[in-house]
């Protein structure tokens, strides 16, 4: 009897692409050092997955995951994996199939030091750093205030007698709230403040503290720190708080790199202190990053049990159960998520590129890039996150009751991925931080500025744009596709620059904040969704130099753009960007596209699953063909199991049971 992983590899084999190279295309030079990763955690006893920790307690869970990640550092040293940093910490998260303990010490603490702290500064810490001697949080949100930056209420009063800066929350609204790794893990912490200077506020920065004792890990005097609490995902994250009561650090605590303090008080400004920002456009670019792996190991997870489960004999002239991933219903659903799961790989990869460019530009003190990079960013990240919770819930739902259990890990995942919607930016706030920059560019282009085509390739066309209408009825390729999407964006872009332009009864503001927020977030999604449209047609020739291959990815790119169209049809139609025979036409190209798709889904899906920790063999998506014996013998494990009595439970149900006798003889 053939296994299930021959299964699965006659599938791939059948398939006919070029697997590897669309695995190389995607995991790039990091592919190495990422099998290693998983290699090494997944024989380890310590570090691995096991399912068993779903019927952990918050608080064991959260000593079992400190002791995993601890474990992998040990490994580290033994020479057996590379140390965790913020390029590498989020392999340790999907090889450990849970949240990396001190993700945040990796992706945000050490990445604001370097970006923010002189050479000097960073020297000085770096070793302990490495050595989780100093493990750190980005203590910058508040109960307050979040994505209003500017709005932070935490002080830093420099004290000229003294040469120190006095960290003080005026109010509760200033108390941090939030930062992770800091509720329980975290000894450091890069404090955003608001910096005062005889009486005088200078903006808001970073500064370097200690919070905790180095021997005995209590806050330190006057200051509070404590974990906020169960949450909706992130269960063993130590999400916290923290209050500063006037404690008093040196002057070289502030990171130096773009602004310094002197002794007499005055404030030394050198670059662009927005470089700060960085460190926000990093976890962004890394959210997108993780985004795409996230669906195929949930992709591969359901695609894998659709294939062993059976349901209903619905095949003519045989008893044979037919399996739940022949149904048109699920092959649809698994082609359209895998089509956007490449899509945002593409364009997380871009965006990848485009920032590693910024900051080797930044070194020349050339920041022109930041700008257009946030713009695009934050479409991209408000965008992506909404779409990876839909995809997860359906994925899930296609599992129908075995969805549910968290051994099928896609509820893991719906869990844990549900924060990043908010995470380090709310999807609104994005979408308006984009439209608004958007504006701003039709603006400069009225004045003769020129544009940034990297980041806004359609933007200088804006103005001559004509409708698809006009074009031919058949739109079945890739170009005409992206300009039915290019189309809506600059009609978009140009009514709403037109309405908030024009001057009537509502002021700017008004306009901005409660008359046109729907129309600012359509502009600012169809932003990225163009930009990830067109990120996926222009890779397509790189991901396989296999020309079938390419192909199938150019269909998989239509599926994407041809979705997103028809997402689009009512306003399509109502505002003239297509006709309705172009609509009709592109929804039964569409359907073509999913059906010619259907023979590769699995091999798009497995191409990308370069080892088995990312899909733990658990109950449903396992390599095991027994789904149903396993089913079975995990749900024996379950601790609940091994008495057929719980403490004081049965007393208490025989009182009940008496109670309820006396009662009916009443």
């Amino acid at each position: 009897m053939n296994s299930f992983k021959d299964e699965l590899d006659k599938l791939v084999l059948e398939s006919s692409l070029d697997v590897q190279g669309l695995r190389d295309s995607a995991w790039k030079d990091t592919y190495e050092r990422d099998i290693k990763i998983f290699e090494e955690i997944a024989k380890d006893s310590v570090a691995k997955f096991r399912p068993m920790i779903y019927n952990l307690s918050r608080e064991d869970m959260f000593r079992d995951n400190i002791m995993r990640g601890a474990r992998t550092k040990e490994l580290s040293f033994e020479g057996k994996l590379p140390h965790a940093d913020s390029e590498n910490y989020g392999t340790f998260a999907f090889a450990m199939n849970a949240l990396f303990p001190i993700s945040v010490h990796h992706g945000m603490y050490e990445t604001i030091i370097k970006v923010l702290g002189s050479d000097e500064q960073v020297k000085e810490v770096w070793d302990d750093i490495v050595a989780y001697k100093n493990i750190g949080c980005y203590a910058q949100t508040e109960v307050g205030h979040g994505s209003d930056v500017q709005g932070l209420q935490t002080e830093a009063i420099y004290d000229e007698a003294t040469e120190e800066f006095i960290i003080n929350s005026p109010s509760v609204k200033a108390y941090k709230f939030w930062p992770g790794d800091l509720g329980k893990m975290a000894n450091h912490a890069v404090v955003f403040a608001k910096l005062i200077i005889k009486g005088e506020a200078y903006g808001i920065h970073g500064f370097l503290i200690r919070i905790r004792d180095s021997e005995t890990h209590s806050p330190l005097k006057g200051v509070e720190i404590g974990d906020i609490g169960p949450k909706y995902g992130y269960a063993c994250k130590d999400n916290g708080y923290m209050a500063f009561n006037n404690i008093r650090v040196p002057r070289s605590a502030i990171l130096s790199r773009y602004v310094s303090v002197t002794k007499e008080g005055m404030i030394e400004l050198k670059g662009d202190p927005r470089i700060g920002y960085a460190t926000m456009l990093w976890i962004r670019v890394q959210l997108l990053s993780f985004g795409w792996l996230v669906k195929f190991v949930s992709l591969a997870h359901c695609a894998r049990y659709a294939l062993k489960r059976t349901q209903f004999k619905s095949v003519p002239g045989s008893d044979i159960e037919r399996p739940i991933f022949d149904y048109q219903a699920t092959q649809k659903q698994l082609v359209s998520v895998t089509c956007y799961a490449y899509a945002n790989l593409t364009i997380s990869q871009y965006c990848m590129d485009m920032f590693y460019k910024m900051m080797e530009k930044i070194k020349n003190e050339d920041f022109k890039m930041m700008n257009d990079l946030h713009v695009l960013i934050s479409a991209l990240k408000a965008y992506w996150m909404d779409y990876d919770m839909m995809a997860l819930h359906s994925l899930r739902e296609l599992q129908g009751g075995h969805g549910y259990l968290l051994l099928g890990n896609i509820s893991l995942h719906i869990e844990g991925w549900s924060p990043n919607v908010t995470l380090e930016g709310d999807g609104y706030v994005l979408y308006q931080q984009t439209a608004k920059k958007l504006v701003k560019k039709i603006k400069d282009i009225t004045k003769g500025k020129s544009v940034n085509k990297d980041f806004y390739p359609y933007m200088e066309q804006v103005f001559s744009v004509k409708d698809s209408t006009e074009s031919d009825s058949d739109i079945r390729d890739t170009h005409k596709l992206l300009e039915v999407l290019r189309v809506a964006l600059s009609h978009e872009l140009l009514q709403l620059a037109e309405a908030l332009a024009k001057q009537d009864h509502h002021s700017f503001d008004t306009k901005w904040n409660t008359v046109f927020q729907v129309e600012i977030a359509n502009l600012a999604k169809l932003h990225a969704v163009y930009m990830s449209g067109l990120s996926l047609a222009a890779r397509v020739p790189t991901l396989s130099k296999d020309k079938f291959t390419q192909q199938v990815m150019t269909k998989v790119c239509n599926v994407f753009v041809t979705e997103e169209i028809l997402k689009l049809a009512q306003t399509a139609l109502l505002k003239g960007y297509v006709n309705a025979e172009q609509m009709v036409g592109i929804h039964e190209y569409h359907t073509e596209l999913v059906e010619s798709l259907k023979p590769h889904v699995v091999a798009l899906i497995e191409s990308q699953i370069i080892h088995e920790a990312l899909v733990p063999g658990t109950t449903l998506s396992g390599q095991d063909s027994d789904y149903a014996g396993k089913l079975y013998e995990m749900a024996t494990l379950n601790p609940l199991n091994s008495t057929h009595k719980m403490p004081n439970v049965d007393l208490k149900l025989k009182l009940l049971s008496k109670k309820l006798s006396n009662f009916a003889k009443i």
